[in-house]
Formats: structure tokens, sequence, C-alpha cells
């Protein structure tokens, strides 16, 4: 799988609906929501403060695996940042996979938990 290099532009998967789900299932402002999904990028640690998930976690989604399909991830990760020979920092694309893996992972179960969860506690406050 190379190296996916993409220029930063605004988001286009995101929309008001999509920003209210998430600051009603996570304990994050309007605001935090809306600074982290600006973009078409979104670096694995804004990812994991979205969903509640561990960062080791993000970037294990971010790895190909091989499928019946040849190599494939569940999220794309992408280097906005790509300098002479090194491919920069990795960032995860901002696509309808990361939109859907947000929603799936903060939606609540019968109990009201997410599987962002941790030990069925909801997460503290963001502070201010």
């Amino acid at each position: 799988m190379p190296n996916s290099v993409i220029r930063i532009t605004d988001n286009p998967v995101r929309d008001m609906s999509f920003t209210a789900f998430v600051v009603k299932n996570s304990n994050l402002s309007t605001d935090d929501v809306l600074r982290a999904t600006a973009y078409n990028v979104i670096t694995p640690l804004q990812l994991s403060i979205l969903t509640n998930r561990s960062i080791s976690a993000i970037q294990n989604l971010m790895r190909p695996k091989q499928t019946m399909n040849g190599l494939e991830s569940e999220l794309t990760k992408v280097f906005p940042f790509q300098l002479k020979d090194e491919p920069g920092p990795a960032f995860v694309l901002f696509d309808e996979k990361c939109k859907n893996y947000i929603t799936k992972t903060l939606m609540p179960d019968n109990d009201g938990r997410t599987s962002g969860d941790s030990n069925g506690k909801k997460r503290p406050p963001a502070h201010k």
C-alpha cells in the first residue's frame, strides 16, 4: 500500500447532525468537536479523544491487513506533510470510513454505554 499524500482541505463529510451526535455521545463541547473535525484529516490523538479509544487502538486500525480484496485498513492513513525522502507524520483521512467508525464507536448500546467507554465508565467532561 503506497504512502498516500494528501492536501488538507475543509472536511467534506462533516455535517451538523454528525457534530450534534458526537457532542451528545461524548463529553466534548461543540467547539471542540468542530475544531477536531474541521479538515479532511485528523490526528490519531484527536480521533482517540473523539472516540475515547486508545491511540494504539487507532493506530492499529490504520495498519493495512491482508483481506480477500488485498491490503485494506479500517481507517485510511495519509501523509499531508511529506518531506523530501520521508513520509512525515501519519494522519487519518476524515472520509466516510472515519465518520462511520466514530459513529459506530459512539453509538450507545442498550445499557447506554458506547464501545469507547472504559469498563462502562463515562469519560469525565473536557477541560475548559
